[in-house]
């Protein structure tokens, strides 16, 4: 009986490379008596259209595949996947142990995932294990694996075990893997399939990789990736894999052992430069095969689909650089400018129709000490967000002097009659009382301006709201992103607001399987204040939470009409 991976790992160097030639023979004389039933494997894309029920038309809760079509391959699919998964007569294995599948969004990479996932499980070695990996067990199962389910209850497997988990009658399982390294240790599959590796970028993510590593011990055992590209700052695991190929993301320069692929060199693509380039590469030391693919292939997305399917896969809310990221699968860093020139300037186009009378919600911002406080009022008005107030104080490296600086300010803005009251929050009714309050529309960043909310409250009677820093804060910074981009945010003439929102970056996090943002200041030795664009943002999402259809116009003496 063969060793298992972990028995294999813990003898010491020699020992291991004795075990390992004494395998190597008595699985060369396995396979040479596998070869004539392996070549036997049905050809992958005949199989997958003939067995594989398009998921897009099944319903994912009852798995009714009646009347479902079955998936039609596009002709490039077709020989990449035929190059990839056809075994050598003579070796009985496949030519790589590592395929990379990436192309822009919405090209089909989770379908062809699952497409392997089945006809791998139905054919190849069976009984099998085959290992469905995403961001974490509930992705791997809503995707990949969901897509597959449809394909695999018609081939007649059954659950086992758990709901991620189905076993053919041939005796090969399909199984939704969890994200635990420690849990998939261990395991003799064949297949593991991964979807979008750019995302896995902790240690954990590290060591599971590692762990799922092709089996010496089986006659074939390899990866198979879907995906878009990453963040060469962050996206580790995949941006080895790349530079394994390229020199860098202009794609103008071949690693030393990386080729184009001949058989498919006439499927081209352009590199940053707009140079045609092959998109199938090998590095045949390593049994490495990546498609790198820039262009919109799919019949969904070509001709007078184009358009549409444009809108579709970028809608609002995305930066830039993400969509280049996704919709022509181009590598970015993770320090993206949050806005482009054309939407910042366009921001400030309007900036004779914004009116600084009006009442207003505010927020502030401060960084640590001895750094940047900013002030910014927004209000809506017919469907448009306008910032009619921003003021920044940079102390030049001092503390600044928060009660002759903002609380001043605050105080001037309230009594002019600038600063909207808003209804009292939970759990504030019984100090408002007591304490003979009055809850104004001004939120702040607890951590730092704590002591500033405290004197308003003591001194002046006015109750600011806190504004929360994580997930608040990721909903603002996208949301503001999305109005930018929708052209709904007109800027009052002020250079330290354009300064602070064109400093500002994004970074760009997966939260609960959503792309979502958060703005940052640039990691750089000349890092520019951003605080004006973070108050905007938290401004922003409360005005835009306030209910609608309610009058207010800037009265004295701090009331506002409408409350």
């Amino acid at each position: 009986m063969l060793p298992a991976l972990d028995q294999l790992r813990a003898l010491d160097p020699v020992e291991r490379q004795i075990l390992e030639a004494k395998l190597r023979h008595k699985l060369l004389s396995k396979r040479k008596a596998n070869i004539a039933k392996s070549v036997a494997i049905p050809d992958i894309a005949d199989w997958c259209e003939s067995n594989f029920y398009d998921p897009q038309f099944c319903n994912p809760n009852t798995l009714d595949f009646t009347g479902v079509p079955k998936v039609k391959l596009a002709p490039h699919q077709k020989r990449i996947l035929r190059k990839c998964l056809t075994l050598d007569p003579k070796t009985g294995r496949f030519p790589y142990r590592t395929i990379v599948y990436s192309c822009p969004k919405k090209s089909g990479k989770s379908t062809t995932g699952s497409m392997v996932a089945c006809w791998f499980a139905a054919n190849v070695e069976t009984p099998n294990s085959i290992y469905i990996l995403a961001n974490d067990r509930e992705q791997s199962s809503g995707r990949v694996y969901g897509f597959a389910k449809p394909t695999l209850t018609a081939l007649g497997a059954k659950q086992y075990e758990t709901r991620f988990k189905k076993i053919l009658s041939n005796g090969s399982i399909v199984q939704a893997a969890t994200s635990d390294p420690e849990s998939e240790a261990g395991g003799t599959y064949g297949l593991t399939v991964w979807d979008e590796l750019w995302a896995y970028k902790s240690d954990r993510a590290r060591l599971l990789w590692d762990e799922l590593m092709p089996i010496l011990t089986r006659n074939i055992s390899i990866r198979f990736i879907v995906t878009y590209a990453g963040f060469e700052d962050s996206s580790d695991l995949l941006y080895e894999l790349y530079t394994t190929i390229f020199t860098d993301t202009t794609e103008t320069e071949l690693k030393v052992g990386a080729q184009p692929v001949p058989e498919l060199i006439d499927i081209q693509t352009t590199n940053a430069k707009g140079e045609p380039i092959p998109t199938c590469y090998e590095v045949p030391s390593k049994g490495l095969f990546y498609y790198n693919d820039h262009d919109n292939r799919m019949t969904w997305q070509v001709g007078e689909n184009a358009e549409a399917h444009r809108q579709e896969t970028v809608g609002l809310g995305m930066l830039e650089t993400n969509i280049l990221r996704l919709l022509e699968n181009r590598w970015q860093k993770t320090e993206a400018r949050l806005l482009s020139s054309e939407i910042l300037a366009a921001s400030f186009r309007n900036k004779a129709l914004v009116s600084a009378s009006r009442a207003m919600t505010f927020a502030i911002d401060a960084a640590m000490r001895k750094d940047c406080v900013g002030l910014c009022g927004v209000y809506e008005d017919k469907g448009q967000y306008k910032t009619g107030f921003a003021k920044a104080w940079n102390p030049g490296g001092k503390d600044i002097d928060l009660k002759e600086t903002v609380i001043a300010e605050l105080l001037r803005l309230y009594r002019s009659g600038l600063v909207l009251r808003r209804e009292a929050r939970a759990g504030e009714k019984k100090a408002i009382e007591s304490e003979r309050l009055t809850p104004i529309d001004v939120w702040y960043d607890p951590y730092q301006m704590h002591q500033v909310a405290m004197d308003l409250r003591k001194e002046h009677r006015l109750l600011m709201a806190e504004f929360g820093q994580t997930t608040e804060r990721k909903k603002s910074d996208t949301f503001m992103l999305q109005q930018y981009q929708a052209f709904k945010i007109d800027n009052l003439d002020n250079s330290d607001l354009e300064s602070h929102l064109d400093a500002a970056k994004a970074d760009v996090q997966t939260d609960a399987n959503t792309t979502v943002i958060r703005i940052v200041k640039g990691t750089g030795a000349n890092a520019k204040p951003i605080d004006l664009a973070v108050c905007q943002s938290m401004a922003l999402w409360q005005c835009s939470q306030r209910p609608k259809g309610i009058s207010i116009t800037a009265l004295p003496s701090g009331k506002a009409k409408g409350w």
